[in-house]
């Protein structure tokens, strides 16, 4: 997994990529795209949305293969003590 992150003003970026092949009992292929965007408001508040796209293809078969779209929305709040 290779991933970025940095923040500018209140805003952080994120971005993931992930590629698995497979050559053993299966040749199977799978990638995984990542990407982030949180920002920081108020004092300790902050929201995440992310998206994913996973895809899968199993090459032993013409018609084995998925594609996964993913949407995730956080909204985080800081504690401390």
């Amino acid at each position: 997994m290779k991933s970025t992150t940095f923040e500018y003003i209140s805003f952080t970026p994120g971005l993931g990529v992930t590629y698995y092949r497979s050559q053993r009992d299966l040749d199977v292929e799978s990638f995984i795209l990542r990407f982030k965007l949180a920002y920081g408001f108020y004092s300790g508040y902050r929201i995440e949305i992310k998206y994913d796209v996973h895809n899968f293809d199993d090459f032993l078969f013409l018609d084995r293969y998925y594609t996964a779209n993913i949407v995730e929305i956080n909204l985080i709040k800081n504690i401390s003590f």
